[in-house]
Order: C-alpha cells, then structure tokens, then sequence
C-alpha cells in the first residue's frame, strides 16, 4: 500500500527496484529535507542557546581552572562568582583581588563591567553551558585561553 508521499514512495522503490525513472522529484526532497533540519535547528536554538540573566544569578564556587588546555594549581575554594538578579556581579580569587560592577548578557556571551578601576574595564566571558547547579565560561586574559567550571553555591 502506497503512503501519502509520493515523491518519496516513488523513490523508494525505485532505489528498491534499482532504477529511477526521469519524472522523480529527487531535488526537492533534498531541498525539503534540508530546510525542515534547518527549521528544527533554529527552533531549538532560539529556545535554548539564548543566555537569560536568571540562568547565571547566584553565587559560584569554582571547581576547575585551566589555561591553555592545561590545569592550573590554584586554590579553588578562593575564586567565587556572584550574580545579582538585578544585574551586578563580583568576582574574587586567591589573595585578595575582588572586582565587581554591571553584568549584562547577549546570546551565550557575558559581559562584565569592572567599575572598581577607572576608567572601567569590561570583561568578555563565553558561557560554553550552564544549568541548575554547573557553570562553563572561557575567557582571554593577557593573550591566554581560561576555562573555568563552578558549581552553583545558592
């Protein structure tokens, strides 16, 4: 029993039979396929690659610090990251370096604006995934690849 496609049942059973015959409108399967996987990943990624600000709000405690792909020996229990609701952070890590301003967000991108130096600095972070309780950004810092992993405090 033919199904509702015929172009497609068409097609398969010619590959079936292994022949084709000249009136099959391979192309534009093709180009059908092609636009529904499209459509379906556009779907899925304005639903679930767009950062919100609530994604991030809370504090963070690092797990993991790499740079260059490689491990860095730090004291991991020193670096937190914070995240108000209402859009400040605060950054601190080993010793006693602490900054902390405005953060906003586009795409899967943060941007931090230190406002405790003058002029004000911003900072560029690339959320390469986050959820309930685990945070992944990247960063340049003097010409260096970071890569941080913390998990969610609160």
């Amino acid at each position: 029993m033919r199904g509702k496609n015929k172009c497609f049942d068409d097609l398969f059973l010619q590959n079936i039979a292994g022949k084709r015959s000249s009136h099959t409108n391979y192309p534009m399967m093709v180009i059908r396929i092609v636009l529904l996987v499209l459509s379906s990943l556009v779907a899925v990624c304005t639903s679930g690659c767009w950062l919100k600000e609530q994604d991030v709000a809370g504090r963070w405690q690092a797990t993991g610090f790499y740079e260059n792909g490689q491990q860095v020996p730090v004291k991991l229990d020193s670096i937190t990251l914070w995240f108000s609701p209402e859009g400040g952070y605060e950054f601190r890590s080993q010793g006693f370096y602490r900054e902390s301003g405005s953060f906003r967000v586009s795409a899967r991108y943060l941007f931090l604006t230190d406002t405790t130096v003058q002029p004000p600095v911003e900072h560029t972070l690339n959320v390469l995934y986050v959820s309930e309780d685990s945070l992944k950004i990247r960063m340049k810092q003097e010409g260096n690849e970071q890569v941080l992993f913390f998990a969610r405090r609160e």
